[in-house]
């Protein structure tokens, strides 16, 4: 076997040779790989396609039951696809991206596929495989009129349910279409997505047709990462790219899955930096799971849930900052939405959630859930404080109901979405104050929508 740069027995230095005053990722373990490209005359110019050689040294260790091909630092072309198999690592060097600072490391620089969001993948993985340590850019993206391109990687082969332990760490998706995603026309279980940053465009993270936990952990997306990649025809900061990104651009995007989670999040500048949505590989199946230590900064809408699974699905520690709307639970749905612990600053609604369908409950520093024990379309505000709501009403009833927190220390309060003529008892004795008239009949028009202020 063949030892990358890299000796069995050492530590990765802090300034690697060529990259002076850099700081790379410090692994735990040492770079160990079968095959080194730079041992087949491979040197990373920026020029040479090396798609045929790569992928030639990948089916080699496949033939021998798995192993690691190492890009060390440089800028290595591919005009063609990748299928990383069954027990193979791709793996380079990778300095962890700081936003508006240049991207260092070994940068794969894709070309294949442009204009097709359904074209193949540029990386497709087979179960066990990994990618690691790697900046995925797009020379030929323009940022005054972004193109479709297919994947930057794809968990599962086509055709096939069983893509099982699929990973994918310390990634940088300088400029991808689409970052990494679980296939849509297979399924499997148990991918494990960890450490992704950069500017993808139009999604960044997608899970679908899981039949076991996923596991998806660390994720910083923002339209600054291109803007100061210091890569050639990056965008300038604040031009029309970014524009683009909050009118069209997700972040991560939950489809089918059991009981997956997804935690320490940080996004910016998206249309959606969350979507819960229907599958598209299963037709009818829906998410479930549980999100936690996320926040969403300057989106148009922070989580948007278009369906739920009827074991619900929970949020906590979620911050939104300068978001339009902070939680949106789309027509619909059905099953228990719960927030805990969530801290929602919304510059128009904090919470629009469709009548007569999700149970939608908010609560803080408890952890039984209320999703079995309170009648549909209502909602339960607990221990809301830090921000408040104010504003609460149906937006085609101008004089519909609307509250106001006006208490030191609320414990919780439950109301009907404008269907009683009078304030709910529980309400005012939880020190939450009312103003305005209530419709005195059952609101037919579908949503409320809740703007939050300060108290």
């Amino acid at each position: 076997m063949l030892i990358g740069k890299i000796p069995l027995t050492a530590t990765l230095p802090a300034n690697p040779v060529g990259m002076p005053g850099s700081v790379y990722h410090l692994s735990k373990d040492p770079v160990v790989s079968a095959y080194n490209v730079k041992d087949f005359c491979t040197t990373g110019d920026g020029v040479t396609d090396v798609t045929s050689l790569v992928q030639t040294l990948i089916d080699s260790l496949g033939r021998l039951g798995g192993g690691t091909v190492f890009l060390p630092e440089g800028r290595y072309v591919f005009r063609g696809n990748l299928t990383i198999r069954k027990g193979i690592t791709l793996r380079g060097e990778w300095s962890k991206p700081v936003k508006g600072q240049a991207i260092k490391g070994t940068i794969l620089m894709v070309y294949a596929g442009r204009g097709s969001e359904t074209a193949t993948p540029f990386i497709t993985m087979e179960t066990s495989a990994a990618v690691r340590d790697l900046a995925f850019w797009y020379p030929e993206q323009s940022p005054i009129g972004i193109t479709p391109y297919p994947p930057a990687i794809q968990f599962g082969e086509p055709g096939y349910f069983g893509n099982e332990f699929c990973n994918a760490k310390n990634i940088t998706l300088v400029n991808a279409y689409s970052g990494v995603v679980f296939s849509r026309t297979t399924g499997g279980t148990c991918p494990v997505i960890n450490g992704i940053y950069g500017t993808p465009l139009s999604r960044g993270v997608e899970i679908d047709n899981i039949s076991d936990v996923g596991r998806i952990e660390n994720i910083d997306f923002s339209p600054s990462y291109w803007s100061g990649s210091g890569l050639t025809n990056a965008p300038a900061a604040g031009s029309a790219f970014e524009s683009w990104i909050y009118q069209n651009g997700t972040g991560v995007v939950m489809r089918r899955n059991d009981w997956s989670y997804l935690c320490y999040v940080n996004i910016e500048g998206y249309n959606r930096d969350e979507y819960v949505a229907p599958s598209i590989a299963s037709p009818g199946a829906v998410p479930n799971g549980h999100q936690y230590s996320m926040t969403f900064t300057n989106c148009k809408t922070a989580i948007y849930i278009q369906v739920v699974s009827s074991n619900g699905i929970m949020f906590s520690q979620v911050t939104t900052v300068g978001c339009d709307s902070g939680f949106v639970v789309g027509p619909n749905t059905s099953g228990a939405v719960q927030f805990h612990t969530c801290t929602i600053n919304a510059d128009v609604n904090a919470v629009v959630v469709a009548v007569h369908d999700a149970a939608v409950y908010l609560y803080k520093r408890r952890s039984q859930c209320f999703g079995r024990d309170l009648y549909r379309d209502r909602l339960r505000f607990q221990q809301c404080r830090p921000t408040g709501f104010s504003g609460c009403k149906c937006p085609r009833h101008h004089n519909g109901k609307s509250f106001q927190n006006s208490s030191a220390n609320p414990e919780q309060v439950a109301m009907d979405l404008c269907d009683r003529p009078d304030p709910p008892p529980a309400a005012e004795a939880a020190g939450f104050s009312f103003y305005g008239s209530y419709c005195a009949s059952a609101c037919t028009h579908g949503h409320v929508q809740c703007g939050c202020s300060p108290v």
